[in-house]
């Protein structure tokens, strides 16, 4: 009896903390339903990348099945779709950004849609290049020079307004975690 018995749920807590590396919160929340862990490790099959997976699952799919009531067995997305977007940003084919505003939402009006075919026709793909995104922070800079100078006297929060500035002259193309470093590099 005991070898036919389900995967008990502090067993697949357990099982998702040492297995793929997640925060115990994490894994509490993925362990709500088995349906849910089970989706978990489904998006797990088509990206290494075990703590986006967690976060795409808790944050737009678990938000999606909240504001429509729907349980995780009825939702429109297949495992591997999620797991294509989070591959696809990994090897920084398109942004986080684009991915999560553009992509998912373009998916769940559509569950069909080729992601690459929609990432090629919307021209998501292509990223901005290190030389090009150090003219972008330079003019953003040049035509902000009054925030500079706050930022150099402490206000340190005008970071996000640059990044920001980047990000829509590039639509979102941009690297963040690149741009906010090239960022603190120019404050300097």
């Amino acid at each position: 009896i005991k070898g036919h018995m389900p995967v008990l749920p502090r067993e697949l807590t357990s099982s998702l903390i040492n297995d793929y590396g997640l925060p115990e919160y994490d894994a509490s929340i993925l362990t709500e339903t088995k349906e849910m862990a089970n989706y978990f490790k489904r998006v797990c099959e088509g990206t290494k990348n075990y703590k986006s997976a967690s976060n795409w699952i808790m944050g737009p799919v678990k938000s999606y099945l909240n504001d429509n009531n729907v349980p995780i067995t009825d939702f429109l997305l297949e495992a591997a779709q999620i797991g294509t977007i989070i591959r696809l940003v990994d090897e920084k084919v398109i942004s986080h950004d684009s991915a999560s505003k553009l992509v998912y939402p373009a998916l769940l009006k559509d569950p069909e849609l080729n992601i690459k075919a929609f990432i090629k026709e919307k021209r998501l793909d292509a990223t901005v290049g290190s030389e090009q995104l150090e003219e972008i922070v330079q003019s953003v800079l040049e035509e902000l020079p009054d925030k500079v100078e706050a930022y150099k006297k402490g206000k340190k929060g005008l970071i996000g307004l640059f990044v920001g500035e980047v990000m829509k002259r590039t639509r979102g193309k941009a690297d963040p975690k690149i741009t906010n470093d090239l960022l603190r590099e120019a404050l300097k």
